[in-house]
């Protein structure tokens, strides 16, 4: 929403605009909701000083778990079960083969795109989010993969569905990065006995956001994610850090790519910060154990 406004504003020099639930006049700087008029409040245009860095997205970093008994999957090797699926439903067998279908597909993200907007009552992000699609449809992989990327930083529905949807698959009934976790004493429990048995590798099958930084990571929740590749040659390929693609640089977010395997080496208490920590280490289907 706010990057609706502020396009209205500063780049269409409007007078106001319309969002899903209010409208903004900003003439008379006062939002008012659209299924009752008499709801007005004040508002003022702030431009965020980076310098001050700030607090993490508490909803994107530390997502509530979707699966009740677990937040995590049993090892599926580099396999994105979610993403597999798509590209099965569309017949698309290569990257080659997307590079020479880009236009169709982007039509196809847009078409489920407005869709889900519909269903949530979010027509105008939606409108919108199809918009910034439109304008590289035509151009090349790269921009039309910095635009998704762009799209799946800012702050509106289209992320929350997205993960929400991969986060169900498998639900029956020298680089760190970190994550925060509001996690139950089953999910820690979960995690202990996994860390000490013979197999403790497993799997993230949503993307996951993570901070490089551990100071703002640590801010909310009463668990954190140490995730290491300190040794791994292919970190980049398994992580995509996206600061500088993203709306919100400051938080220095590191993508974990879906599919991704990890060995849960141990858990332990921090009595000073009054959290578990986790500590993870990306692996390959190749690695032995």
């Amino acid at each position: 929403e706010n990057a609706i406004i502020e396009e209205a504003f500063s780049t269409l020099k409007k007078t106001h605009v319309i969002i899903d639930d209010y409208h903004i006049d900003f003439e008379h700087r006062v939002q008012i909701a659209n299924d009752d008029k008499t709801k007005q409040r004040p508002i003022k245009r702030v431009e965020m000083n980076k310098e001050e860095g700030g607090r993490l997205r508490e909803a994107r970093f530390m997502p509530n778990p979707i699966v009740p008994s677990s937040s995590f999957h049993g090892l599926v090797g580099l396999r994105k079960i979610f993403i597999d699926s798509f590209m099965k439903s569309i017949d698309l067998k290569s990257v080659n083969d997307w590079e020479k279908r880009k236009y169709e597909i982007v039509e196809k993200a847009k078409l489920g795109i407005l869709h889900e907007g519909q269903l949530v009552g979010k027509q105008c992000e939606a409108n919108w989010i199809v918009e910034q699609l439109e304008k590289v449809k035509d151009k090349t992989k790269k921009d039309i993969g910095e635009c998704c990327v762009y799209i799946y930083t800012l702050e509106s529905f289209l992320y929350k569905i997205l993960n929400h949807a991969m986060r169900l698959i498998g639900d029956i009934d020298h680089e760190n990065s970190w994550q925060s976790a509001q996690l139950t004493d089953e999910m820690i429990a979960a995690y202990q006995h996994v860390a000490r048995s013979k197999d403790p590798r497993r799997s993230f099958q949503a993307f996951t956001s993570c901070s490089r930084n551990r100071a703002k990571a640590e801010q909310f929740g009463n668990a954190l994610f140490v995730l290491n590749a300190e040794n791994r040659i292919s970190y980049r390929t398994l992580n995509m850090d996206i600061s500088a693609l993203s709306t919100y640089p400051d938080e220095e977010e590191i993508l974990i790519r879906p599919g991704r395997s990890f060995k849960i080496e141990r858990v332990e208490f921090d009595k000073t910060k009054n959290k578990h920590i986790i500590y993870l280490t990306s692996i390959s289907t190749s690695d032995a154990n």
